[in-house]
């Protein structure tokens, strides 16, 4: 296999619902022009705004997508949109769809998050962004898919780059040509993965080491007085053994109310796919163990690993972009997957997106389009990483010097704040 030809992919059958790519733009050799075509591997909430970007720009696009359609597969319940992540929607999307996103907000969540122990007392309340907002997930794929052509359930079998752009062959046996290809297509990424395959200097996913098992109940009157904290928004319960549990108001894609837990721990102290003897241990509140115990098995969301990665820090010896012609790069959980702690994983692919429209846009060589977006993205995104990873082991301290020493941090931070907020 030559540094040109990624075939690793794994095939599969072909879509069964398409739409017709954009006729191929006039492209010349080392250039993204505008009207060339852009294929973007993977349907998902990056993948979806950077197609509505680079139309904007000019750029037709193809999304090619494994799922057989926008609810193809479970997309999780909520997402929280900082100020960042809401910025970039700002800039990428149509004006009209931008003020729609009102359309698939969660009512009722709150706009603060906060910490607080297994009995629920409060260490440290933080306010969320000014501008933040919480939407349904599934909802904002299916708000950002509309108008978009997208090849659902169209696999990807292989990519081959040249100076002067892309072939895409498809599982089905039809090829596509495109002047530039991007990845988005999340943690086990194929796109990656092919580039790697050519010497590539691509991240790495790694395991953290960490379990969690989730689920849901009906959100009636009687939770809103049983879990007085979570009026004000998300709530990080500190438990007992490097236990921690994640409890929110949230809706289900039919709108009704709901509150959403997640249970997580280190995997060596035990698996976190057993809540009941979790919720069991001394210290938890009488009102989050009923919010556990009462999950019934079919609202249970199945363990997961908690996984991260490590990006490649590039020298002066290497390669200014991933891919040999600067025609295939990487976007979002494919390019810098995190832990969920600190909810910066969306918000970064929001980012991606909007830094790689802009270097497109801007002109010139693609590969210094492609070389400066790379450069941004991976220097922001690896200080995403740690700080999510540093969250991620915060969370499930168990050593009794450390918790003491977690709990005085938290409290001393918000003791500082109320000062702050007396003094104005």
């Amino acid at each position: 296999m030559t540094s040109e030809s990624m075939s690793n992919f794994q095939p599969g059958p072909g879509p069964e619902v398409s739409e017709p790519s954009p006729t191929v733009g006039s492209c010349r050799p080392g250039h993204v022009e505008k009207g060339s075509h852009i294929a973007i591997i993977g349907a998902g909430v990056g993948g979806l705004a950077l197609a509505h970007g680079l139309t904007s720009a000019g750029h037709p696009v193809t999304v090619f997508e494994r799922d057989p359609g926008p609810d193809g597969r479970e997309q999780g319940y909520r997402i929280s949109l900082n100020a960042m992540g809401v910025a970039a929607l700002r800039e990428l999307l149509p004006e009209p769809r931008f003020a729609a996103l009102s359309d698939v907000d969660v009512a009722g969540v709150g706009e603060e998050f906060a910490f607080a122990t297994a009995g629920m007392r409060p260490l440290l309340r933080l306010r969320a962004d000014a501008g933040a907002r919480t939407v349904r997930r599934a909802a904002l794929r299916r708000h950002l898919s509309r108008g978009i052509p997208i090849r659902w359930g169209g696999h990807v079998a292989g990519i081959d780059e040249d100076p002067s752009g892309v072939t895409l062959r498809l599982a089905g046996g039809d090829t596509v040509r495109a002047a530039m290809v991007v990845g988005a297509d999340g943690a086990g990424s194929s796109v990656r993965e092919a580039l790697r395959s050519t010497g590539a200097a691509v991240p790495e996913v790694v395991d953290m080491g960490i379990i969690s098992i989730g689920g849901h109940v009906d959100r009636t009157g009687g939770w809103d007085e049983a879990l007085p904290l979570n009026l004000a928004g998300g709530v990080q319960y500190f438990g007992p053994a490097g236990w921690s549990l994640f409890v929110s108001f949230c809706e289900r894609e039919d709108r009704t109310p709901t509150v959403l837990w997640g249970l997580s721990r280190r995997a060596g102290d035990g698996g976190a796919g057993e809540p009941g003897a979790a919720m069991a241990l001394r210290g938890w509140h009488p009102a989050l163990r009923r919010l556990v115990a009462g999950t019934a098995p079919p609202d249970l969301i199945a363990p997961i690993s908690i996984r991260s990665s490590r990006l490649p820090r590039r020298s002066a010896a290497d390669r200014p972009t991933m891919s040999a012609h600067g025609r295939i790069t990487l976007l979002g959980d494919a390019a810098h997957l995190m832990p969920p702690q600190r909810g910066l994983g969306g918000n970064s692919a929001l980012e991606d997106a909007r830094v790689l429209t802009g270097a497109l846009a801007a002109g010139g060589p693609i590969v210094d389009a492609v070389a400066a977006f790379e450069r941004e993205m991976l220097g922001r995104a690896r200080r995403a990483v740690e700080q999510s990873e540093e969250s991620a082991q915060m969370f499930h301290f168990r050593n009794p010097v450390a918790v003491a020493a977690r709990s005085t941090v938290l409290r001393g931070a918000g003791l500082a704040a109320r000062i702050r907020a007396g003094r104005r």
